[in-house]
C-alpha cells in the first residue's frame, strides 16, 4: 500500500487484524476506520523499535515481534527459519503474537 503519512506501522497492523473487513488492501482510506481502534501518540510515527513497547502498553492484547530481512545473511549458527531473517524485536508481552517484516530501502523503512 502507498500512503503519504508515516502510519506504515499501524496499518500493517491493521491488515493483520482486519484483513478479511477490508475489501481493498492497496487502498489506504479502508485502514482509515480502523486507527480509532488504537491508542497512540503521532509522535510515535515514524514507529521506532524503541516506541514498539509504548504502543503495546497502550493497546492491551498485542505482541508485536519484528523481524528484519538481510540481503547477506548474517553469520550466526541458530537462525530464524531462514538466515537472510533476524528477529530485531522480541515482544515481552504474553498474548497472541503478530509478526511483521522490516524492510529498508535506503533511510526508508517499510513494515
Amino acid at each position: 500500500m502507498e500512503n503519504t503519512d508515516n502510519k506504515c506501522f499501524l496499518y500493517s497492523i491493521i491488515s493483520i487484524l482486519k484483513y478479511d473487513d477490508i475489501e481493498n488492501h492497496d487502498f489506504v482510506l479502508e485502514y482509515d476506520k480502523y486507527l480509532n481502534n488504537f491508542s497512540y501518540k503521532e509522535e510515535w510515527f515514524p514507529m521506532t523499535l524503541s516506541n514498539i513497547s509504548k504502543f503495546e502498553a497502550k493497546n492491551p492484547g498485542l505482541s508485536i515481534n519484528v523481524l528484519k530481512w538481510n540481503d547477506i545473511p548474517k553469520e550466526r549458527t541458530i537462525h530464524f527459519k531462514h538466515p537472510s531473517v533476524e528477529i530485531i524485536r522480541r515482544s515481552k508481552v504474553d498474548a497472541p503474537e503478530i509478526y511483521l517484516l522490516l524492510l529498508e530501502d535506503g533511510k526508508k523503512l517499510y513494515y
